[in-house]
């Protein structure tokens, strides 16, 4: 019995730090730029939007006439 917590602590451990370690931030103030940016977030209302301003895409076509460019329309 002793075992299986002690297990079961480890394995709670491994998952917070996880999470804490890959976290991406969700809320945000005052900053302009998300994730450091890498994943072309942008700081709206105090949130972490994708694309920012821009609209998602998989392709060109779906930007009408602007390029889509990783994962977002006319990306940053």
């Amino acid at each position: 019995m002793i075992l299986f917590l002690i297990t079961l602590v480890i394995i709670f451990i491994f998952y917070f730090l996880n999470i804490m370690l890959y976290k991406k931030e969700n809320f945000c103030y005052g900053n302009t730029y998300c994730n450091g940016n890498k994943d072309k977030s942008l700081c709206i209302n105090q949130q972490c939007l994708d694309c920012g301003l821009s609209a998602k895409c998989n392709k060109d076509s779906d930007c009408g006439p602007n390029n889509c460019i990783n994962g977002c329309c006319d990306s940053f």
